[in-house]
């Protein structure tokens, strides 16, 4: 959760891209476990990858870090984002629902 001046944000969120995984560190059939967005765990992106064997694709990061591809039907996490603008910064918080974030 996010915070700002007391109030939970309510407006839509969107995934983090294959591009944003790129260039924090994540790179293709190269494990990464150091970079921030490393977190042990399958988790989408809204990137597409394309159809393999007539199968819709979409791009995900997998357990050791890799931007990887996942079919649509596949069960994988998500990791939602925000974009802030420059000047807003975090005062508190850890981001987790009993200490969320906060923004000033």
């Amino acid at each position: 959760l996010l915070t700002i001046n007391s109030e939970k944000l309510m407006f839509p969120v969107g995934l983090i891209t294959w591009d944003e995984l790129s260039f924090a560190g994540g790179v293709w059939w190269n494990p990464n476990e150091k970079y921030y967005l490393h977190s042990g765990s399958y988790y989408w992106t809204m990137t597409p990858t394309g159809f393999v064997e007539s199968k819709a694709g979409v791009g995900i990061t997998n357990y050791n870090g890799e931007p990887y591809f996942a079919y649509v039907y596949a069960e994988h996490g998500i990791r939602p984002v925000l974009s802030l603008k420059p000047s807003v910064r975090i005062t508190s918080g850890d981001g987790t629902e009993t200490n969320p974030f906060i923004v000033n």
